[in-house]
């Protein structure tokens, strides 16, 4: 199972870092015509690694509030109770 989400979120990484590498209005911002190929693919590869991350911190941020919701409803029961 965490070999699945792992390759998921790498595949969800790299296809979204393709998308904006080939947009022309990134690579007229970033100065494409005036990079190595070296620097170009430097890159995309720290685009790959941000959206690598920016999903799992989603996907962590979502686990979180779904722990805190969980929480104060315990609480509230606990409260309401007495």
């Amino acid at each position: 199972m965490a070999d699945a989400t792992a390759s998921a979120f790498s595949q969800a990484a790299a296809s979204s870092a393709f998308r904006l590498f080939g947009d022309k209005r990134f690579k007229k911002l970033a100065g494409f015509n005036r990079l190595s190929q070296t620097e170009q693919d430097r890159i995309f590869n720290e685009l790959v690694t941000r959206f690598y991350f920016e999903f799992r911190m989603k996907i962590k941020g979502i686990k979180i509030t779904l722990f805190d919701r969980a929480h104060l409803a315990v609480k509230r029961s606990l409260i309401s109770s007495e």
